[in-house]
């Protein structure tokens, strides 16, 4: 009873001597492992991994589980193509496929970021320091076009229009560094642009 009482008490403790700001971003961590992070088995995030691509792609790909440090290697792959459940926020879920392109420099910034969450950083500081290892060169933008599959119907990510967490139905996505939704066009049948003016930019199209 006691022992349990201190692994209760402990992260209390820890908690009362952050910042604010740490504070709120320990408290945020937490709720992602409850949530959907290294709280949800291995078996589950694999599946829901393998969702995000046709079967004929995420049967031979690479699949990466969130644990508590950040994402690790569940299964070997021969294809080139890595998937892997993504978190940006607390109550996002992105069953996301890279490409070979895509695992070589996109990947690389998201196993990247979620090193940074399991260490409390706060989201804002999470997205100034992969710009700034852009920047640097540490992080590499995509070479050549390539697809990013996120057919999964269980898509909810994070829209900075709207400041929600909205459900997305199953895309596709292509490599667009630095597109912005002038360069590629607006309106009806126009793709969408995620990140605009960055180096990890995307243009989203939905299959019909």
């Amino acid at each position: 009873m006691i022992l349990l009482l201190l692994l209760a008490v402990m992260p209390l403790l820890a908690r009362a001597h952050q910042s604010p700001a740490e504070g709120v971003a320990t408290a945020r961590r937490e709720l992602v492992l409850q949530q959907i992070g290294a709280l949800t088995p291995a078996d589950v995030q694999i599946a829901w991994a393998r969702e995000a691509a046709p079967a004929d792609v995420s049967s031979r790909a690479t699949i990466m589980v969130l644990k508590k440090d950040g994402y690790e290697v569940a299964v070997a792959g021969s294809n080139g193509f890595t998937c892997a459940v993504l978190h940006d926020w607390p109550d996002t879920l992105a069953p996301t496929c890279y490409d070979a392109e895509g695992s070589r420099t996109l990947l690389v910034a998201d196993l990247f970021a979620e090193r940074l969450r399991a260490r409390g950083v706060s989201q804002r500081e999470v997205t100034q320091q992969v710009d700034d290892a852009f920047a640097s060169g540490r992080l590499k933008a995509p070479q050549r076009p390539g697809i990013v599959y996120m057919l999964s119907p269980r898509n909810r990510v994070y829209d900075p229009d709207t400041d929600k967490v909205i459900a997305v139905s199953g895309h596709l996505m292509f490599y667009a560094p630095y597109a912005t939704a002038e360069t590629v066009g607006t309106g009806k049948g126009a793709p969408h642009v995620v990140n605009p003016g960055k180096p990890y930019t995307l243009m989203l199209v939905v299959p019909r």
